[in-house]
């Protein structure tokens, strides 16, 4: 195996290795906050870097394994913005000490440290690629808890249909896509869990365009391109996730055609995706297009809210959290962009209640979607209360900032009460104030009766949180 070697000569490739790490760290701490750097960042090094390809080293499996699957994005842009030409980047698990970095800023990895992680893999290795079958699937990602609907139905009923190799010669290649975050990573490792669990496929690979980039780049370098060929040549059953990052790169495309064509002809599937259809991705090869073409290519489209809210009602139920009604379907009203992001404020929720002992309400609720996600949104005024208050109880701006006890008037500025307290920074007096001069003492009696009646009547806290969400 031939040793890689840093190469800083490039046009943002500046300074050694170390200093380009640390700016590349200063970077992801800023992005993802000094916890998730402190726990997954920091402890990776940057040991080597050559024809853009970066090779970190790591103190064990598990970090590995967490960067990879939850910060490859993240991590891959900032080495694109410091590292000209850049093209993938691979985590290896380090067994004593880092690779050495000379004064010059130069690393090397030794061979010997590599071939003693394949031998970790616990595999009889009749052929050096083998390992790219060690791949780590994460269980979650199953056809149990995959939702079904209107959006996804096409990708993920073919998808089970390929897991389970029943009758699906006309559904290969596979190729779904769909914008960042829709779930198509959770299709495609539901696929591999599934098929190793049912024995459906004798060889499955499962992994990234980045990391199969990196292993072709490889065999390239250690001169094992027969090896390389023969392995990925003879699978069964091959997933290739995030297939645009392949646009552009016409000697690694040439290879990636004949591979897809070689398991296809062979009688074995093949699973792609990618975050756009083939013909809207430039640089990509014409014969992809057409290879793709003859099999079935199935786009995720936009969930609704009502898809969103039982994606997130199985997420819950999976967790073992009981979340009320109210709360998921606020998340599914406001956070439409992706299920990623969707899943991510219930985490938020979740966990901010385990880590605070604070309850799982509809307050922490319209907090947390107001500070992880809405921020871009047009802040809550009080009159955007004022007329939403209006509408929904028939009154007039003049009646609900009247002095009128009628019941029905009194209640509806109660409410408005309430949650300009809840939704806004405003403080009690500026509240009464803009309520028709009333002082502070009545806003604060407002906000406590308002939260009584929620804790008392679940249908009076269902028309609050129905209101809440209009507003956020």
């Amino acid at each position: 195996m031939s040793l890689l070697s840093v190469h800083t000569e490039t046009d943002n490739t500046s300074g050694t290795i170390a200093e380009l790490w640390s700016r590349v760290c200063n970077k992801f701490a800023e992005l993802q906050g000094n916890a998730v750097y402190n726990n997954w960042l920091k402890p990776l090094t940057l040991d080597s870097i050559e024809n853009g390809f970066a090779i970190m080293s790591s103190p064990s499996r598990f970090i590995k394994d967490w960067v990879i699957s939850n910060y490859t994005y993240a991590l891959g842009r900032i080495l694109a913005e410091e590292i000209s030409g850049f093209k993938a980047f691979d985590i290896l698990v380090r067994k004593s000490s880092p690779a050495h970095i000379n004064n010059a800023g130069s690393a090397v990895i030794r061979s010997n440290e590599i071939k003693q992680q394949a031998l970790d893999l616990g595999e009889v290795k009749q052929n050096k690629f083998t390992d790219l079958l060690a791949n780590r699937l994460d269980s979650k990602f199953s056809f149990d808890n995959l939702v079904i609907c209107e959006s996804n139905i096409l990708a993920g009923n073919a998808a089970m249909k390929i897991a389970d190799n029943d009758d699906c010669d006309s559904l290969s290649p596979l190729f779904i896509h769909s914008k960042v975050g829709m779930g198509k990573t959770h299709i495609m490792q539901a696929v591999a869990n599934r098929a190793m669990q049912n024995k459906s496929y004798g060889k499955i690979l499962y992994l990234s365009a980045e990391k199969f980039m990196f292993s072709y780049v490889r065999a390239l370098k250690e001169n094992s391109m027969i090896d390389f060929k023969d392995f990925v040549r003879s699978v069964d059953l091959l997933l290739i996730d995030d297939i645009q990052f392949i646009c552009g790169k016409q000697n690694f495309q040439e290879e990636f055609i004949h591979t897809v064509s070689a398991v296809i002809d062979a009688g074995g599937k093949v699973i792609l995706s990618a975050d756009k259809s083939p013909n809207r991705m430039d640089g990509l090869d014409d014969r992809i297009k057409s290879r793709l073409a003859g099999g079935l290519i199935a786009d995720i489209k936009p969930y609704n809210p009502e898809d969103i809210f039982n994606i997130l009602k199985s997420k819950a139920d999976i967790s073992k959290t009981h979340i009320a009604e109210n709360i998921l379907k606020l998340i599914a009203d406001n956070v439409s962009e992706s299920i990623r992001e969707a899943e991510g404020v219930l985490n938020k929720i979740i966990q901010t209640s385990k880590l605070t002992n604070k309850e799982i309400n509809m307050d922490l609720g319209v907090s947390i979607i107001k500070s992880a996600y809405v921020s871009a949104k047009k802040e809550v005024t009080l009159d955007d209360i004022k007329k939403l208050i209006c509408q929904k109880f028939s009154l007039t701006q003049t009646e609900i900032e009247s002095a009128t006890r009628l019941k029905k008037i009194s209640e509806a500025r109660q409410i408005a009460m309430y949650l300009a307290k809840k939704t806004t920074t405003k403080s009690f007096p500026e509240i009464g104030r803009f309520f028709g001069g009333k002082d502070h003492a009545t806003v604060i009696h407002a906000v406590k009766k308002i939260e009584k009646m929620i804790a008392e009547n679940p249908n009076f806290e269902n028309l609050v949180s129905n209101l809440s969400a209009g507003l956020v």
